[in-house]
């Protein structure tokens, strides 16, 4: 028996050494991930890219290329453009497509009925030229819906509230000027079929009445002198006065020739325009020649006295391989009732231009509010290279940064503080110089925040009653953490500590009575940061806590019992030994009601803070919520996990808390919106939470908590 009493003192003690002794764990640390923020990382644009990939697409309307148009439009990326841009995207392309077909068909359709008029069948010519013209007006409702798309971009990239020099206003103007030419194009097609050719089919009618004057055809078709006036466009003074003229004398045909030299020139040279626009009679002086450029107006040139035109045309700086160069010719002023107009053949010019590749490279993260360093390089390949030229940095579509470079650069940029973490376009852009075509490329550039590390020191064991020094350094990848946030719990205790400039922060946190012995226990540190590179943390760190009160009257009792134990054993065993051996009895235990219990909990008084509603929003929102969950771990015991986010605690308390619930969890998601976004809450959200604390905090009594 002595044996058994020393090895049951022996154990106790090993007992209580070993849970002294124990080491403290490994700290772990977590990040907080923003698991419900709205910023989803998407795929971004570039404005320059987009707004020249539309004027690519219109060049080939104007060259009457409709399967170019095709090819580029249904390639347009538009994953990569934003939700608020897709319909607009959408419109453009399909909108584009149209009228690269409708443009093709009325050029045909003009071939046609030229040659209809030609075989003098003139009634097929007439309706076919009614048919050009609702050609026409339909190309001009694809023209419009195409400005349309123009104007909802624009009001999404702002481009032209630009400077009028960026590069991001010119590709906007490019492209209006584009559109521009376009429809002096299609209203040049009217004119022409409003003006011009219905008096050619009215010039192949009066071929059939050679010989006559316009009086007897007016009696033999039974027409008015309002009549011709209508079909031929000439005025009813001027048919007044044309008694005894016969009717093939009213309209004459007239022919424009038209030689170009050189046709293989770089962009911005001269070429030499020349030709003779003659009547029947012979050469048609001091008339107005229009110089049509892929089917749209550029220049006027008058004739000389016997009929021939000169100009020199400087090859504009468009950076298109091939322009289509023509004369027009159409009656303007006295001209109009007397002759036809007329238009030369399609002279094609090949144009040369200096085209560079160019490469920028970002570096792999940014952050909000700090500088990133954008590199560049420009590849002239076999051209001769520029020594500097002027480029534009836009991140997304604004412009941050206009340098002069050479071939190769490096330049910093700002980010800005709100800019939401994700992908982001970074663009850069050179104008043209000369001969040089412009340039634009674009790249990813990841934008982030930095996860924060914190050294803590702790002691391996901390004693209760007592407290706990803390000293440690915040610190991240980009730099020491100034300012930071930092809030301490452990148990019911809890301090707030700020960090200085180098990072570094002390204090001291107080451990209040338990009901524990020894044990381990999580000291949570949450750490908000103020610079918006840095994103907030939360780590764990586990204490092995010796209550010492507790434990010197369990070891008292222990000794008490060791002392005890054997004369209790000497005693029972004599006893035992003198008794004699009794027939065994069986107990029967009488009924006894199940005590009754009540089932409301008390809940401690926690004072509240007197500085709660002190300071910015922000902190008070912070404030009231930690207020909040201090007193929802004392009623429903459930702890706030390391990798539990904000809205899973919520969940878990939901059926503990019962009424009181609802306004956690609007509270909650009023503390995610703060940690999670970019959004700067008023006095009014701090009175809100406010609020919902007392509310919360009302509920609980009105449930007898």
């Amino acid at each position: 028996m002595m044996n058994l009493c020393r090895s049951l003192k022996t154990g106790i003690a090993a007992t209580i050494i070993g849970l002294a002794s124990l080491c403290i764990l490994s700290p772990v640390v977590y990040a907080i991930e923003p698991h419900q923020d709205p910023a989803t990382a998407r795929p971004m644009y570039s404005a320059i890219s987009l707004l020249r990939y539309y004027s690519a697409a219109l060049d080939g309307v104007l060259q009457k290329n409709p399967s170019q148009v095709e090819d580029q439009l249904k390639k347009m990326p538009f994953a990569n453009i934003p939700p608020s841009l897709e319909a607009a995207a959408g419109d453009f392309a399909s909108s584009g497509i149209d009228l690269s077909h409708l443009v093709m068909d009325i050029e045909d359709d003009l071939s046609r009925w030229q040659a209809l008029v030609v075989q003098s069948r003139f009634d097929e010519a007439d309706e076919l030229a009614e048919l050009v013209l609702a050609t026409i007006s339909r190309a001009h409702i694809e023209l419009d819906n195409i400005e349309k798309a123009t104007g909802a971009t624009d009001r999404e990239l702002r481009a032209s509230l630009a400077p009028a020099d960026s590069d991001l206003r010119l590709a906007y103007d490019g492209l209006r000027q584009r559109i521009d030419r376009i429809r002096d194009m299609l209203d040049l097609y009217a004119r022409l079929l409003e003006e011009v050719l219905p008096k050619s089919v009215i010039t192949g009618e009066f071929s059939e009445f050679a010989g006559i004057t316009l009086e007897e055809y007016l009696r033999i078709k039974g027409l008015t002198v309002d009549d011709i006036s209508r079909l031929t466009g000439i005025s009813v003074e001027v048919l007044s006065q044309l008694a005894g003229v016969t009717v093939e004398e009213l309209l004459r045909p007239t022919e424009i020739t038209l030689k170009v030299e050189p046709v293989v020139i770089f962009v911005g040279g001269n070429v030499n325009l020349e030709g003779r626009l003659t009547g029947e009679v012979g050469p048609l002086a001091a008339r107005e020649v229009v110089i049509l450029l892929n089917g749209s107006p550029y220049m006027t040139v008058l004739t000389d006295n016997e009929g021939y035109y000169r100009e020199m045309l400087t090859v504009p700086y468009w950076y298109v391989s091939n322009l289509d160069i023509r004369a027009l010719y159409y009656p303007q002023d006295e001209d109009i009732g007397h002759y036809l107009a007329s238009l030369s053949r399609v002279v094609t010019i090949e144009v040369l231009f200096y085209q560079a590749g160019l490469e920028i490279t970002t570096e792999d993260k940014a952050y909000p509010g700090r500088e990133t360093t954008i590199a560049g390089r420009f590849d002239y390949g076999q051209y001769p290279p520029l020594a500097e030229r002027e480029v534009e940095i836009y991140f997304n579509s604004l412009l941050v940064s206009e340098i002069a470079v050479s071939q190769a650069f490096e330049q910093p940029i700002s980010i800005a503080p709100e800019t939401e973490v994700g992908r982001h376009i970074i663009t850069v852009s050179s104008a043209a110089v000369g001969r040089h075509a412009p340039v634009v490329s674009s790249a990813v550039i990841e934008v982030t925040r930095a996860t924060p590390v914190l050294n803590l020191g702790l002691p391996a064991v901390a004693l209760i009653p007592g407290s706990v020094e803390l000293d440690g350094r915040l610190y991240s990848e980009v730099g020491p953490l100034n300012g930071a946030l930092v809030t301490v719990g452990l148990g019911e205790s809890q301090i707030e500590l700020t960090s200085n400039e180098n990072g570094a922060l002390d204090g001291e946190i107080r451990v209040g009575m338990g009901l524990g012995v020894i044990g381990r226990q999580d000291m949570a540190v949450q750490v908000l940061p103020q610079e918006p590179w840095h994103r907030p943390l939360i780590t764990t760190r586990s204490l092995v806590m010796v209550n010492m009160v507790n434990c010197g009257g369990i070891i008292a009792i222990l000794v008490l019992f060791s002392i005890l134990l054997p004369v209790v054993l000497r005693r029972r065993s004599r006893i035992y030994a003198e008794a004699p051996v009794a027939a065994p009895v069986v107990a029967i235990t009488p009924y006894r009601p199940t005590p009754v219990y009540s089932q409301e909990v008390r809940l401690p008084v926690i004072k509240r803070p007197g500085a709660l509603d002190r300071g910015q929003p922000r902190n008070v929102i912070l404030a009231w919520y930690r207020f909040v969950v201090g007193v929802i771990r004392v009623v429903t015991r459930v702890m706030l996990k390391p990798q539990q986010t904000l809205r899973e605690f919520a969940g878990e308390s939901h059926r503990i808390l019962g009424p009181a619930a609802r306004y956690f969890l609007e509270l909650t998601k009023m503390v995610e919106r703060l940690l999670y976004s970019q959004y700067q809450p008023t006095n009014e959200d701090a009175g809100k939470s406010r609020k919902l604390s007392r509310d919360i905090e009302e509920e609980l009594k009105g449930e007898g908590v």
